[in-house]
């Protein structure tokens, strides 16, 4: 049996499982391939109840 080039609905099935399969392997792409202009964590911030910085001691 051909595939149904000309049914719309073949193309939109394709294209929601095509859609799909870039959702699921984006997960697993990104962390063997690192994205260019990804910005750095940064520094953390260590707050406490009052809003000031704890004493180093």
């Amino acid at each position: 049996m051909p595939f149904p080039l000309h049914d719309w609905q073949f193309w939109v099935a394709s294209a929601l499982a095509l859609g799909a399969a870039w959702w699921l392997l984006r997960g697993f792409l990104g962390t063997v391939i690192p994205r260019k202009g990804r910005r750095s964590k940064g520094r953390r911030a260590t707050l406490t109840i009052e809003g000031r910085p704890p004493s180093k001691s």
